[in-house]
């Protein structure tokens, strides 16, 4: 077999699949350039290049979600990884906050997040460059443009708008749920 025996699960590479992407981009994104090439980039393009390759990470182990509040709901995007270095690459580019969990069987789990209007400036980082979550995206951008609207009465039109658009990010969330 090509892959340890560990990845093999009924037969297949089903959930093995994420982690193997994750592992071959680390590797890739290490070992795709010299150093002194990399530095010989001009600095925008290694920022574009760093953006997508973390858009890309994004796609694949990342999450936009609505997380209920006292006074409403915000928006939370995070990356799940039991890698800490590939949470801390999210960190050092768009700050946040990292937890880290310890399940009862397993590795550790580290989890990088923004919430509100602090994960704006990511969003729109990776807009460009994300496919498979792109309504997500959209949707998260136009709820936190919602959210200077906090102090207007819940049925004020803006109010309205923007929990018609949380309900919009829940709908798209569940369809990309596997079955």
């Amino acid at each position: 077999h090509p892959f340890p025996r560990e990845y093999y699960i009924d037969g297949g590479l089903s959930r093995a699949v994420p982690q193997l992407l994750t592992r071959l981009a680390v590797v890739l994104y290490n070992s795709s350039m010299e150093t002194n090439e990399w530095d010989s980039l001009p600095r925008g393009r290694q920022r574009v290049q760093s953006v997508a390759y973390l858009a890309g990470l994004f796609e694949g182990e990342g999450s936009i979600h609505m997380s209920g509040r006292k006074y409403g709901s915000t928006v939370v995007v995070s990356f799940t990884n039991t890698n800490r270095e590939l949470c801390q690459l999210f960190a050092n580019e768009w700050g946040g906050n990292i937890s880290a969990y310890l399940p009862p069987r397993g590795r550790e789990i580290y989890r990088w997040y923004r919430t509100g209007r602090k994960a704006k400036g990511f969003l729109e980082a990776i807009q460009p460059f994300i496919i498979g979550k792109k309504e997500l995206v959209s949707l998260a951008l136009q709820y936190i443009a919602y959210l200077n609207h906090l102090h207007l009465p819940l049925d004020s039109p803006p109010a309205l708008q923007r929990k018609a658009i949380g309900n919009a990010i829940y709908l798209a969330q569940q369809r990309m749920k596997p079955i």
